[in-house]
C-alpha cells in the first residue's frame, strides 16, 4: 500500500508540475486531454483513498498514544495513593503507640496516687493541668 501510494503520489505531482510548466511557458492545455483525465482518475481512485487510510492510521496512532499516556497517569496516581495511605498508616500507628503509652503511664500514675494527695500537692496538679495528654 505504501509503495503504491508513494509511486502514485510522485506520478500525480510530476504530471501536475509538467502541466504548470507548460502553462507558464504559454503552451495551450486541453482541459479534456487524456493526461488531465488520468490525473483526475489518480486523484479520485488512489490518492483520496490513500489519504483516508493515512488519516485513519494517524488517528489510530494518536488515540493509542493518548490512551497509553492516560493509562500511565492512572497507574502512577494509584501507586501514589497506595504509598500515601501506607505512609499515613505507618505514621498514625506510631503516633497512636506514643499516645497510648503516655496515656497508660498517666492513668497508672493516677491510680497509684490517692486523690486527696493529688489535689493537695501543687506539682502534681500543675503537671496534670499542663500535660499534653489532656489538652485538646
Amino acid at each position: 500500500m505504501i509503495n503504491g501510494f508513494h509511486s502514485t503520489s510522485l506520478m500525480f505531482w510530476d504530471s501536475l508540475k509538467e502541466l504548470y510548466y507548460m502553462f507558464k511557458n504559454g503552451k495551450t492545455i486541453n482541459i479534456n486531454s487524456d493526461e488531465l483525465r488520468e490525473l483526475e482518475m489518480l486523484n479520485v481512485e488512489y490518492m483520496r483513498k490513500g489519504y483516508v487510510k493515512l488519516q485513519e492510521g494517524l488517528w489510530n496512532s494518536v488515540d493509542k498514544r493518548f490512551n497509553g499516556i492516560m493509562r500511565q497517569i492512572m497507574i502512577v496516581f494509584i501507586v501514589y495513593l497506595v504509598l500515601m495511605s501506607l505512609v499515613y498508616y505507618i505514621f498514625w500507628s506510631i503516633f497512636l503507640k506514643l499516645t497510648t503509652g503516655t496515656l497508660w503511664m498517666t492513668k497508672s500514675m493516677l491510680s497509684i496516687i490517692p486523690t486527696d494527695i493529688i489535689t493537695k500537692v501543687k506539682k502534681i496538679t500543675d503537671f496534670l493541668v499542663n500535660s499534653d495528654t489532656f489538652k485538646q
